[in-house]
């Protein structure tokens, strides 16, 4: 009996071998119906890719390894909105050149700033990223650490005094 999961028209084979043969929309299909080889596949096909791609964009090899990690969990988190009929190439790519643009223009943010100024900078990296993983908007999250602060404040004035 050989492995397989059957979509629309067709089974599809899920043995990691005969992964190398199967196109882009197949393995997100596969992967969105719990073959957890099925995106490992993809992150086979396009992280060498990427890799390039986002240091050419960056200049940093290791930075540009940690953000390639980013692109994977992005695309992992959202392929569930993505239309397998359309190329995965384009998503994937779209997803690491936002990725690069982001550090770059982080990068040069910073670098332009100086004193308190890059700290601010710094939080307003930290609330997207908090957002991001929250699954928050920006504006809610810099609500809630503007509570935070506001109770951290109040808790604390008294020991100084």
């Amino acid at each position: 009996m050989t492995a397989s999961l059957t979509f629309s028209r067709r089974a599809v084979p899920t043995d990691p071998r005969l992964a190398c043969e199967l196109d882009d929309g197949h393995l997100v299909e596969q992967h969105l119906n719990g073959d957890r080889q099925a995106f490992g596949a993809l992150v086979d096909r396009y992280q060498t890719r990427l890799l390039n791609f986002v240091n050419r964009a960056i200049g940093d090899r290791d930075r540009a390894e940690a953000l390639v990690q980013e692109v994977f969990i992005r695309a992992f988190r959202h392929l569930h909105g993505f239309d397998p009929s359309k190329p995965f190439g384009i998503y994937i790519y779209t997803i690491a050149s936002n990725v690069a643009k982001n550090e770059a223009f982080r990068r040069s943010s910073i670098a332009d700033l100086s004193g308190p100024c890059s700290s601010s900078a710094s939080w307003r990296e930290w609330r997207q990223e908090i957002a991001e993983i929250t699954g928050c908007n920006a504006g809610t999250v810099r609500s809630r650490l503007r509570r935070a602060r506001s109770t951290f404040a109040q808790v604390i004035k008294p020991l100084l005094e």
